[in-house]
């Protein structure tokens, strides 16, 4: 029995000196015993993201925690870690890591050692919001914005990646997808008063406004409004075809067309304008004008051909809404003929039958009025 303990108290002795050995090995060897030592390389990472060199620094990031022993240093290095995914548009992982740091940085031991902890933590708050956004989590995305908005000062000094009117933006269309309309006007309006602001931003807020009020509140006037001050900035395709819309929603096909024509002369150089012609010919058509009208449905057909970069579904939508103009046209200009051939390239497919009838519904146009005379 005596033989017996004396072996394991042998045993227990080699265990406690290998122990020891092995953590006095990790000490030694450990380059991060203290905070400010990591502290200071993490900081070599920072440079590489302020140089837009994104990888790389992730890169130096886990160069650095794998020298780590099992302190909870390596959580500082998440928000840069978060950001980093942020600008390589990695979004899942971006979320990830700034939630690490939001749970790190909330633990007070931690913020003793962080001399700038509120501004990390600020910013952290920010690319959560911005993240959320990109993920179209806007319940949550929302939340974050609300507390990085509330100190504007602090948002409009940061040195960010993402500069501080677009974050602005982003926070009104959040709030645009939560329904809180009236707050996401109150921020715009705000945004579009700020001294400095850029044309475009200022551009782009009002056209939002514009937006709010067309899609969500159904106040025309107010929507025309805003975009027609939109316009006098910044002559945009969208708010073009936007203030065309209204117009030839409220009839006003004379104002219509001349924003129209107006885009036709200002993007006639790019792609994917074959939809503004198909747009004149459709107004050409509700004022009478069918022979111009065919001209230039048939302009529009021939630059569809010459796409290369629109989705074969809005081509469709486009193909199918010329056909459908083209049959009116040539209806009342009695050319029956034509008329006939048309409506039964429609009667042989009847996808193309319904696309019609969608398309028709869109532009207040009774498709069974013409199909009707031939008795079908």
């Amino acid at each position: 029995m005596k033989k017996f303990l004396l072996t394991l108290l042998s045993i227990s002795v080699i265990l406690i000196s290998g122990a020891v050995g092995f953590f006095t090995y990790l000490f030694l060897n450990d380059p991060y015993r203290e905070f400010k030592d990591y502290e200071n390389d993490i900081d070599k990472a920072y440079s590489l993201y302020d140089a837009d060199l994104y990888q790389e620094s992730l890169d130096k990031i886990k160069e650095y925690n794998d020298l780590l022993t099992g302190n909870s240093y390596k959580y500082y290095s998440k928000s840069l870690e978060g950001k980093n995914y942020y600008q390589l548009e990695q979004y899942p992982q971006a979320m990830s890591s700034l939630q690490e740091f939001e749970k790190f940085i909330s633990v007070k031991e931690h913020t003793k050692k962080i001399k700038n902890h509120e501004e990390m933590s600020y910013e952290n708050n920010l690319f959560l919001a911005l993240t959320y956004y990109q993920l179209q989590d806007y319940k949550l995305s929302q939340s974050y914005f609300d507390k990085v908005v509330e100190d504007k000062n602090k948002l409009m000094n940061l040195k960010l990646k993402v500069h501080s009117e677009e974050v602005v933006s982003m926070y009104a269309e959040t709030l645009i997808h939560n329904q809180k309309y009236d707050d996401a006007i109150s921020i715009l309006n705000e945004l579009i008063n700020e001294s400095g602001v850029l044309k475009e931003t200022k551009a782009n807020s009002l056209k939002l406004i514009g937006d709010i009020y067309a899609e969500h509140l159904d106040d025309n006037e107010q929507a025309i409004s805003y975009y027609e001050k939109s316009y006098s900035i910044n002559k945009s395709l969208p708010v073009i075809e936007k203030l065309a819309d209204l117009y030839l929603e409220l009839e006003d096909y004379e104002s219509a067309l001349s924003y129209i024509k107006t885009g036709e002369q200002l993007f006639n150089q790019d792609k994917n304008v074959a939809s503004l012609y198909t747009y004149e010919g459709i107004l050409l058509y509700k004022l009478g004008e069918f022979e111009e009208s065919i001209e230039i449905l048939e302009i529009s057909e021939e630059l569809l051909v010459e796409e290369e970069n629109m989705e074969e579904e809005d081509k469709q939508k486009i193909h199918t809404t010329n056909v459908m103009y083209l049959m009116y046209d040539y209806f009342h200009m009695k050319d029956y003929q034509k008329t006939s051939e048309i409506i039964d390239e429609i009667l042989n497919d009847m996808q193309f039958d319904e696309e019609m009838k969608q398309i028709a519904e869109e532009y207040k146009v009774d498709v069974d009025s013409y199909l009707g005379y031939r008795g079908y």
